[in-house]
């Protein structure tokens, strides 16, 4: 029994250490969203509420 559980172990250790190198985590949407933040800026954007007064405010603004 005990051998039949350490054979047992030693196979789901290997199965995770082969699945642990095999598929490392990727970095896609981190760099997507470091990326897109690097593009945006803060710009005075006209604002009209209707009644002929313009306001402006200050809005992050992204480039795509």
């Amino acid at each position: 029994m005990v051998r039949l559980l350490s054979t047992l172990g030693f196979f789901a250790g290997f199965g995770l250490l082969g699945l642990a190198l095999l598929n490392p985590p990727s970095m896609g949407s981190l760099q997507a969203r470091e990326q897109s933040a690097m593009d945006c800026r803060m710009t005075d954007v006209p604002v009209d509420e209707g009644y002929g007064v313009t306001a402006t405010e200050t809005r992050l603004v992204c480039s795509r």
